[in-house]
């Protein structure tokens, strides 16, 4: 397993660790080096893939929300008050 943004250095896994996706490399054949793995990477833009998907999406929340500040909380919590207030007022 091995990616460019991932920070994570190639290594062999066990099928049961990993959780296969839609998303490929194409161009990569088996043995490939890292600069030409790189290459195809950035060529197919597999982090763009990645975020347009839920899991990449959920990933990415929960990640604002961990690094989110006093003020950034305040604001999450006024937006859902008036959420809540206007899904209130309409079933009543």
């Amino acid at each position: 397993m091995y990616g460019p943004t991932s920070g994570v250095a190639r290594q062999v896994m066990g099928y049961k660790r990993m959780s296969l996706t839609d998303v490929k490399v194409k161009g990569v054949a088996r043995g490939a080096r890292k600069k030409t793995v790189d290459a195809a990477w950035a060529a197919e833009d597999i982090d763009g893939q990645w975020a347009a998907t839920a899991w990449g999406k959920k990933q990415a929340a929960r990640k604002a929300k961990a690094t989110a500040n006093d003020f950034e909380r305040f604001q999450g919590m006024v937006a859902k008050k008036k959420l809540m207030a206007a899904v209130r007022e309409k079933v009543a």
